[in-house]
């Protein structure tokens, strides 16, 4: 998948109502990794994945890296205007659904003790 495109992303926290995001992405492979690059609220992001796993980068005023791979928890240290704070994710699904022109990934996660739902579709 290469070229430029649309990403959505709707995350549902616990039961509440889920938040969207879309933005203009930029997507490449390399190094048999697809990779997905865009902009939220001025900071620059990167989805880096493949069949098993998902790295999502996100640097500027807010900076942080996750890393969603089922079955394993892992820690990162989120940056923000206030201070900086340790954040466990624990990853229950992770899945890559890859049509023509669009790719869908779903997770499931626990991170800071919330559970989540996101859902990820790009469109090229």
């Amino acid at each position: 998948m290469t070229g430029e495109g649309i990403l959505r992303i709707e995350t549902r926290t616990g039961s509440g109502e889920p938040a969207v995001t879309e933005a203009k992405a930029r997507c490449f492979e390399k190094n048999g990794r697809n990779h997905v690059l865009f902009e939220i609220e001025g900071d620059r992001c990167r989805l880096k994945f493949d069949e098993k796993a998902l790295t999502y980068r996100r640097s500027g005023e807010l900076a942080y890296e996750l890393r969603f791979l089922p079955g394993e928890e892992t820690e990162t240290a989120m940056v923000t205007p206030y201070g900086t704070s340790r954040l466990t994710c624990m990853t229950y699904l992770y899945e890559k659904i890859s049509k023509e022109d669009e790719m869908v990934l779903n997770l499931r996660y626990n991170v800071a003790g919330e559970d989540c739902d996101m859902k990820i579709v790009i469109v090229i």
